[in-house]
């Protein structure tokens, strides 16, 4: 199925001879317009080793362009210019064939039909090889966004039960049953965590993630995500805390977005610090005649290698895993940098292997 190019009123057909002929119109000037010139000249000398050259391309650009024979033909039209130049446009007939400068000339339209073919084929593998993998990533969109409702409803189902029976309303529990009960809540936790990464990545790569800007308190953005990673950092025994200026910061952004980036800065933040803090400070400043709202996730981790810190926002890359031994899928900080950009900001990174990490979040006041 052939298409016509966007705002053209042409067919395809028409594009591809207009095409030709600009090739065609070129190779004829390399052979033609040398030869006037020339034939002008009354066969000036020091043009010989400029004519030749045009000669040579002339034959080199048919055989790319249009296959061996049409630089064979261009190689035969080219003898009786030469005729013409040499004799200053006495005779176009040769007396006698150069055997050597003819086969130069059929080896330069062979060897540049040669090249030219294998590009095209090469090209051919190539957009087939593109062709397949976009479906297989559509493929793989539409696998996980139709299984995500299978996965996540019955995981909410067990959060729930589990939760239910946690705060004893069905009747009590002793010490093992309880035990086993958050073992569960907490695996299910973590494996909904997983399949809402899963679904974040496959909408952002299929430009399917819808962002909702409106006024929004960043200080209530950040109060939310301490609360929501307190329990998490309590049983690390890791203090986290929030330094909020006194006035009110707002920023025009998507407060889901927002709040996913944060949690998952501060949650890696608690993940890859064993003791001290891990904090929040919340700050603005001008940049480049804008305003930009201003947010360090700061811990006392184990920090970041140089070599390591190109590869941290690459998706399903995790770094120092062997150490932390931390269960996850590498996806945080890789939604993270990919939900920034869609709310036209940045983040960046300061690091110390063996002190810790400054992440820095850095977006558009409004």
């Amino acid at each position: 199925m052939t298409s016509t190019p966007i705002d053209s009123p042409w067919p395809v057909s028409f594009h591809k001879f207009l095409r030709i002929l600009g090739r065609c119109g070129f190779t004829l000037a390399l052979l033609i317009v040398p030869a006037v010139i020339t034939v002008a000249l009354k066969g000036y000398p020091r043009l010989y080793p400029f004519i030749s050259f045009s000669y040579v391309l002339a034959v080199a650009a048919a055989g790319w362009w249009q296959g061996f024979w049409a630089g064979i033909l261009v190689t035969g039209i080219s003898m009786p210019l030469l005729m013409a130049m040499v004799t200053g446009g006495k005779t176009i007939i040769p007396p006698s064939l150069d055997p050597a400068a003819l086969a130069v000339m059929v080896l330069i339209a062979l060897l540049a039909s040669r090249v030219a073919a294998a590009r095209k084929k090469v090209e051919r593998v190539l957009r087939s090889a593109n062709a397949e993998l976009e479906s297989a990533s559509r493929l793989k969109s539409e696998f996980l966004a139709h299984m995500s409702h299978e996965l996540r409803t019955p995981l909410n189902a067990v959060i729930g039960y589990t939760g239910t029976l946690l705060m004893r309303l069905p009747g009590p529990l002793t010490a093992a049953q309880e035990k086993q009960l958050k073992t569960v809540q907490s695996s299910a936790r973590h494996l909904l965590s997983l399949i809402n990464d899963l679904l974040d990545m496959a909408k952002i790569e299929s430009g399917k993630l819808e962002i909702h800007m409106g006024t929004v308190s960043v200080q209530s953005v950040i109060d939310d995500v301490v609360a929501t990673l307190r329990p998490l950092a309590q049983a690390k025994n890791i203090e986290l805390r929030a330094n909020l200026p006194s006035q009110d910061i707002s920023a025009k952004t998507d407060p889901r977005a927002l709040t996913q980036i944060l949690i998952n800065l501060a949650n890696n933040g608690i993940k890859f610090t064993e003791t001290g803090s891990v904090r929040l400070d919340l700050r603005e400043r001008e940049d480049n005649g804008r305003m930009l709202v201003i947010i360090d996730v700061i811990d006392t981790g184990y920090g970041i290698r140089c070599e390591d810190q190109a590869r941290l926002f690459q998706a399903f890359k995790q770094i120092d895993a062997s150490k932390s031994n931390q269960e996850g899928t590498g996806l945080g900080l890789y939604l993270s940098g990919r939900l920034t950009a869609l709310l036209g900001g940045r983040i960046e990174l300061e690091s110390e292997f063996g002190k810790g990490s400054r992440f820095t979040l850095l977006i558009p006041k409004g």
